[in-house]
């Protein structure tokens, strides 16, 4: 819980406007929408009750017109209050009441037993009393629920005084309006759920922009300090080869120091390839490498492969072989790519066997050309086929600069296949060696480049 809310939490919260907006809104709009709702509905409860009133007053007027009219027929009143209440269902009740000096008395009355009954006088009666000739109204609210009482004072054409008293119910509004008001919840249960949904979208899409600016500013050092370093590696690697070079020139060395000159030079010259090869996956990955898609013929490529690395065996014990297609086998590809894919799995293969045989066989498809490379032979490569493409990876017996180089030949090999969007598919079959099949495919499209 105080990891929840930790000082960092709320100084994150603070710090991204996003979040905050979200937060705000996720809290305060639910409730905005609420007070809204209950603005308009009483709104519109005060709105019906003002129409109420208006109806009741009219019903008063023409009640007061036919008593101002005539003269004091109480058979004709009674039906006339009964009539009136017949056709207002939501009347509770009308009453023609007559100031007497025993007090008021109920002269008429919708309701039975009422008649002849005293009339409590109230302070609206008393309004009623000043103001004359218009129907006065209170809201009342009790046990039996909201009511609207309305009283007029009238006299007849021989001058007798009558209060018409009417009440009117209020409780099928009052219904009305909270079932409305509980289909309302539902409504803003579905809007809560939406600014919910947004706030989060919100929250991701400011931890997705952090993210991405972290690893752009990953990547972007990357580059850099693999710059830097190729760079500073660069000049002592020149010096080291351009001296091994100048004492190979020396024909008076011998044979033991001659064949220690040529494995240093050697050695800085893969070192430097290595480096090189380095600087150009970086460009790759960073999208900054141009390929120049043309026909290529593998099967030429893979023979001058073989032929610029066969002078590195010596006195190896292993075997380069083609098989397949020697020619003829083109596809729409970059050249340079695929000579890397070869001559980095090629030299990945003898930098892992003792001895053996490498077979590159080249078979041509309708919609891909596979360069199968069959490993055969003993060597520390041969007990894992999973780490073949892995940067750095420790083999029973190697030492730790040679599995360097050997784990970084296939891992540049990698990167190249998955540019030109070529698959790779690594066996390892027990007790005969390691199958690598690249699917070059036979047109090269953009998006099928990882």
């Amino acid at each position: 819980m105080r990891q929840l809310f930790s000082r960092q939490l709320f100084y994150t919260v603070f710090q991204q406007p996003q979040v905050l907006v979200a937060l705000i809104v996720i809290v305060f709009l639910p409730l905005l929408f609420v007070y809204t709702a209950n603005l308009f509905l009483d709104a519109g409860r005060a709105n019906y009750v003002a129409t109420v009133e208006s109806a009741v007053a009219s019903i008063h007027d023409a009640l007061a017109l036919t008593i101002a009219g005539d003269r004091y027929q109480p058979a004709a009143y009674e039906e006339m209050v009964l009539r009136t209440v017949a056709r207002n269902h939501d009347m509770i009740s009308l009453e023609l009441v007559v100031p007497e000096v025993a007090g008021l008395r109920v002269a008429h009355s919708s309701q039975p037993g009422r008649r002849d009954q005293l009339y409590e006088r109230d302070l609206l009666l008393a309004r009623a009393t000043i103001e004359v000739n218009q129907t006065l109204h209170e809201v009342v609210v009790d046990e039996a629920g909201s009511q609207i009482q309305s009283v007029r004072l009238v006299r007849d054409q021989s001058g007798t005084q009558f209060y018409i008293i009417s009440t009117y119910s209020l409780n099928n509004l009052e219904a009305a309006f909270v079932k409305n008001l509980w289909s309302i919840y539902p409504v803003l249960l579905v809007i809560y759920v939406i600014v919910l949904v947004i706030a989060i979208w919100h929250v991701h899409a400011i931890s997705y922009r952090d993210l991405f600016t972290y690893t752009y500013d990953t990547l972007r050092s990357r580059r850099q300090f693999t710059q830097m370093i190729a760079h500073e590696l660069r000049e002592p690697l020149t010096v080291a080869r351009g001296y091994a070079s100048m004492m190979l020139e020396n024909n008076t060395l011998s044979q033991k120091d001659r064949a220690e000159l040529e494995q240093i030079k050697h050695a800085t010259e893969r070192i430097a390839s290595s480096i090189a090869d380095i600087v150009d996956v970086a460009k790759i990955q960073a999208g900054t490498t141009q390929l120049v898609i043309a026909p290529v013929d593998i099967g030429e490529v893979t023979v001058a492969v073989l032929n610029d690395v066969r002078p590195r065996l010596n006195d190896i014990p292993i075997t380069l072989v083609q098989s397949g297609r020697l020619a003829g086998a083109v596809v729409k590809s970059d050249e340079q790519a695929i000579t890397q894919v070869i001559r980095r799995l090629v030299e990945h293969s003898i930098d892992n066997l003792v001895a053996g045989t490498i077979e590159i066989d080249i078979n041509a498809r309708r919609t891909t050309c596979d360069i199968h490379i069959k490993i055969r032979g003993k060597g520390p490569a041969m007990h894992d086929a999973r780490k073949t493409f892995a940067p750095f990876f420790a083999t029973p017996g190697s030492k730790t600069h040679e599995t360097l180089v050997a784990g970084l030949s296939a891992w540049i090999a990698r990167q190249y296949i998955d540019t030109i969007g070529a698959r790779v598919n690594v066996e390892s079959i027990k007790d005969v060696g390691v199958d690598i099949v690249v699917s070059v495919p036979t047109s090269y499209h953009q998006h099928t480049a990882s």
